[in-house]
């Protein structure tokens, strides 16, 4: 068990699953504007993503329960770790969905929100690894008074 609130593993894992949510947004993106006969090899690759991001997620909930102090609090953490899941789940679903019912078109609604969850995607991934920069300020902080 780990007795310090400092867990780079912990926090490049949160990193790793919120890139995984990323390269699965972007595919989703790429399966919207793929001719149809394309899309089951890309919702074939948004499978396999789904798949590495929850080994990731279990190493995030066996990291947690390991350690005796967090960096933040548990259920936080744990929160996180399960609404990242969850979004990709959600993108594996519909790029599922879309080949199981053979969508020939979609709307350009439905390409905006695509590509609307492609960024909110990247822009999770991309602020990830702050989370090891706001615990370290958080930890001097405590330790400094």
């Amino acid at each position: 068990m780990a007795f310090t609130p400092k867990d780079a593993v912990l926090f490049d894992l949160y990193t790793s699953l919120a890139e995984r949510l990323a390269a699965g947004a972007r595919t989703s993106v790429e399966l919207i504007a793929a001719p149809s006969e394309s899309r089951r090899e890309l919702a074939k690759r948004v499978g396999n993503i789904e798949s590495e991001a929850d080994e990731l997620l279990g190493k995030i909930v066996r990291r947690i329960d390991d350690m005796f102090i967090t960096p933040y609090d548990r259920g936080d953490l744990q929160d996180l770790a399960n609404a990242l899941d969850d979004a990709m789940d959600a993108i594996e679903e519909a790029t599922d969905v879309a080949v199981l019912h053979r969508v020939e078109s979609f709307p350009p609604l439905a390409t905006d929100l695509v590509d609307t969850v492609r960024k909110c995607a990247e822009l999770t991934a991309s602020s990830m690894p702050r989370l090891k920069n706001r615990s370290e300020e958080h930890t001097s902080e405590l330790q400094s008074h």
